[in-house]
């Protein structure tokens, strides 16, 4: 039966208009060009067709010429992932776009405000790799050809022509990476870390706020090679380089290119030594001596006639391609709290902060400083500066004649810290934070409730997620320095909820997937060394389809659709007669848990039921992704792979005098004796349970209580949260005890951990945002906004808000923002307060307000509205878009 829900017909206009998924974005790749909008102002039911206009010049658009591309009238629902289609674009060019849609009555909008993207460099460069010769070899023994932990700075100063200029765009990059100062001041750092091999990634700049009139346009730059082999960069192979390309474009249309080339200055900075390794071998500790940093080299008027003239480097090392992703942002934070010591001070930022400490000193040349950072104070109220995860925060700083700034070059992870002094004759002038992050939107999404509980582990999981996350999704951002596979879906899952953020896991599935081209992904990415773990190798595949869900990203489904097939390729290798994967655990690694402490117990077998449901996982989500590109033979073969897997499963391991799933076969292919909370959870999770079984498995879970850590948990919550049990999953996410992540908040976490209480593993970074996972499971569950469609084309509203009072979320999708509020009286009723942005469809499902209730009723803006009965649910299918108040009464 069709329902009229009494929506505002008046037609709106597009708004929040995206170019490459990116605002406004500079040095874009102008191949493969896609733009994506929403709907504002006033609600539209249905987008009926769109028209996209193109200009070069600002003027033509807002005549409503689409002189580099007119789309036309399209019909189509779609607003995202459109491809331009349009004339050739010029490299470093400014162009201007705009839209406008009409709705399912034939009525045409008006035009959305103009949005810009500037392009980048798809062909050949008009510069050239550049270094210093003075960067001295390795010990011997070592063929890198360069030392590791290599600072040099580099610079140009250009005298412009005596005219207005209207734009300087810059493409940079640097191998490994680089800080950009323009006429003094800092502009960005990057690039985000790859696969060089492969490409490697450049940034792009407006340089024009930067730039002096008047004055020559100074570059400089301080860049950096690693030089070490780990987890977090692609170093350590003798490449180090700085690229820079900026055009600069004049008021009269005239242009000129500047390149880095022999004209460049250059100089190897003796200001970083070191003495220790910090993290897994992921970088340094600075011993800085501000003597030997040149003073004035990053402003125009600096004579750097005695640094030498720059090496231009074999640039057939290096592949380009533009970040798919935004610079870092960067600002300056002062502490919470300094306390005044004998010899110097201690600081408290308040909360755990990642990025650089920031000094101002006075004092006189060879005075020094000690300087100790730490995420935690020690039982007498010092920084623990020697850290739980194997960093040694302890550094001292030289100083040079008179009042002076020093940082460090590297981010660390720390809340707390001291700066001792070592002279009386230093006087501390100001201690601050460099703080830098991914660059979130704190306003895109919120979340209240009646419990304060719930609101400090959505409160912590926004804060982690934003912090945490740098070029890259964090394991952690002290040791590791680099993502995990499953450490990204957790954060990728949190940051939907959180931030409104998908394009980061875009690109962090691309890096996992071109980890290894015969489908052998690595369980981290880039990375220069090789590591693996078994579940971690399937993860990216369901990361794709969870990505694909909540963006509705065609277009990356097929391009990635190769080298997704190619992993479940590989893990076939290990697949017995049956299809049960064997013996995974001699070539990679059966983690299920970590530490070892965590997994309940976990019998670990040469057949594991753990890998095996990720495995069914993986080949069921393939058999979606195949479906969703049109490869529908693909997908049927799929689909009955994983059913045969399923039944597999479910005669092998299934211990029906327990009720529960056992944890693997021994080498003879009898079942183990124990049944882990892991080997339940992940079949319940990943769809193996058939129906009948779903009671005595969720006893089962429900006896093992939360014996597990991260790495279980999302899936844990989701089987509890899909499959009824909502109440005990509010009550595991509360409970007292250490077991429960609200343990670290009542610990005084102020990110999340890498455990839920610091006894279960010696080693825990207090900075680890797949711990941020709560915040997803509050958004997609609690409150119970998801797509239901991909890209939230048509989105499912089912809360399951136990004994809360009362809340509120906003959620952002790819269409706009849904925003849900509910309120409950006892057995009385439960209101729903609901906005579904334009072309959008909704299914509400309302709580019953006596679960077994047969006399209840719904009004939808005081009209009482036919609805069905769903189980504790009243049902209101296909919503349309607009703002309801929706009453379910007994």
């Amino acid at each position: 039966m069709k329902h009229t829900y009494g929506v505002n017909e008046q037609p709106g206009i597009p708004t929040s208009l995206l170019c490459n998924r990116r605002d406004s974005p500079i040095g874009v790749g102008a191949a493969g060009l896609r733009f994506s909008w929403t709907i504002g102002g006033e609600r539209i039911r249905r987008q009926s067709a769109y028209q996209i206009l193109v200009a070069a010049d600002l003027g033509d658009l807002r005549a409503n010429r689409g002189t580099m591309w007119d789309s036309g009238k399209t019909d189509g629902s779609e607003m995202a992932h459109i491809l331009y289609e349009g004339a050739p674009l010029e490299a470093q060019t400014y162009y201007y776009w705009k839209i406008r849609i009409w709705d399912d009555t034939g009525t045409a909008t008006d035009y959305s405000d103009h949005a810009v993207f500037a392009t980048g460099i798809d062909g050949p460069w008009q510069a050239r790799w550049i270094w210093t010769d003075k960067s001295p070899e390795p010990d011997s023994g070592s063929d890198s050809g360069i030392e590791p932990n290599n600072h040099v700075y580099l610079r140009k100063e250009v005298a412009l022509a005596p005219k207005p200029v209207k734009r300087i765009v810059a493409c940079v990059s640097a191998d490994d990476m680089y800080k950009l100062y323009v006429n003094g001041s800092f502009v960005g750092q990057g690039p985000c870390p790859s696969y060089p091999d492969i490409g490697h990634n450049y940034n792009g700049y407006e340089l024009l706020p930067f730039f002096k009139s008047g004055q020559p346009l100074c570059i400089a730059v301080h860049a950096y090679y690693q030089g070490l082999v780990n987890n977090a960069l692609v170093s350590g192979d003798g490449r180090a380089g700085w690229i820079a390309q900026i055009r600069v474009v004049y008021e009269d249309g005239t242009d000129e290119i500047i390149g880095t080339d022999e004209t460049w200055r250059a100089k190897r900075s003796e200001a970083y030594g070191w003495t220790r390794k910090l993290g897994y071998d992921t970088g340094f500790d600075e011993q800085i001596d501000a003597r030997a940093e040149p003073q004035g080299w990053k402003e125009a008027g600096y004579s750097d006639e005695a640094w030498e003239r720059a090496s231009v480097q074999d640039g057939g090392k290096w592949k380009l391609f533009a970040q798919e992703t935004d610079v870092l942002h960067v600002e300056e934070q002062e502490p919470k709290q300094i306390t005044e010591l004998p010899d110097g001070v201690r600081f408290d930022m308040g909360k755990e902060i990642v990025g650089m400490l920031r000094l101002v000193v006075e004092g006189r040349a060879g005075d020094r400083v000690e300087i100790r950072l730490g995420e935690e104070l020690d039982e007498a109220g010092s920084v623990r500066f020697d850290m739980r995860c194997n960093c040694v925060y302890r550094d001292v700083w030289t100083i040079r004649d008179g009042v002076q700034t020093i940082e460090f070059y590297d981010y660390r992870a720390f809340r707390y810290g001291e700066v001792i002094v070592l002279s009386d004759t230093v006087t501390l002038r100001a201690v601050r934070a460099v703080v830098r992050h991914y660059p979130f939107d704190d306003t895109a999404a919120s979340f209240r409730s009646s419990d304060g509980d719930l609101n400090a582990l959505w409160d912590i999981s926004a804060y982690s997620t934003k912090v945490g996350t740098q070029e890259l999704y964090m394991d952690c951002p002290s040791r590791e320095k680099a993502n995990y596979s499953l450490d990204t879906y957790l954060e990728m899952s949190a940051a939907y909820y959180v931030a409104g953020e998908w394009n980061l896991s875009r690109s962090m599935i691309g890096y996992f997937l071109q980890s290894d081209p015969d489908g052998k992904l690595r369980c981290m990415a880039p990375a220069g060394r090789p590591h693996y773990f078994t579940e971690y190798t399937m993860y990216p595949v369901l990361m794709a389809w969870r990505y694909y869900e909540y963006t509705g990203d065609k277009p990356f489904l097929a391009a990635q659709y190769a080298s997704l097939c190619r992993v479940h390729r590989y893990m076939t290798t290990f697949a017995d007669e049956s299809g049960l994967l064997t013996r995974t655990n001699d070539t990679l690694c059966d983690l299920v848990d970590w530490p070892v402490n965590m997994r309940d117990g976990h019998e670990m077998l040469p057949v594991n039921i753990v890998p095996n449901a990720v495995y069914y996982g993986m080949t069921t989500a393939l058999a979606g992704i195949a479906a969703a590109i049109g490869r529908s033979e693909d997908a049927d073969a799929y689909a009955k792979s994983a059913a045969s897997l399923k039944r597999m499963i479910n005669s092998r391991f299934w211990n029906g005098t327990i009720g529960a799933y056992c944890d693997g076969l021994d080498g003879e292919g009898r079942p183990s004796v124990h049944s882990s909370l892991h080997s339940n959870a992940f079949a319940l999770a990943l769809g193996l349970v058939p129906a009948e079984r779903t009671e005595p498995v969720l006893r089962h879970i429900r006896s093992r209580g939360m014996r597990c850590n991260l790495f279980l948990a999302m899936f844990l919550f989701e089987a509890l949260f899909d499959y009824g049990e909502a109440d005990y999953a509010l009550e595991l996410l509360k409970a007292d005890g250490e077991y429960s992540p609200m343990n670290m908040i009542r610990q005084g976490a102020t990110t999340t951990w890498e455990a839920w209480d610091l006894t279960q593993k010696a080693n825990a970074s207090l900075c680890h945002p797949a711990g941020a996972f709560t915040a997803y499971l509050i958004g997609s569950r609690v409150m119970g906004v998801m797509p239901a469609e991909p890209g939230f084309a048509k989105v499912r509203i089912r809360p399951q808000t136990g004994k809360l009072r009362n809340a509120s979320i906003r959620v952002p999708t790819p269409r706009g923002a849904v925003e849900l509020a509910i309120e409950q009286a006892v057995e009385m009723a439960y209101t729903m307060e609901l906005q579904i942005p334009s072309n959008t469809t909704a299914d509400a499902y309302v709580p019953l307000p006596r679960p077994h209730a047969a006399d209840c009723f719904v009004l939808v803006n005081g009209v009482r509205t036919q609805v069905e009965r769903h189980g504790v649910y009243l049902l209101l299918r296909d919503v349309p878009c607009g703002r309801y108040r929706i009453e379910a009464k007994a």
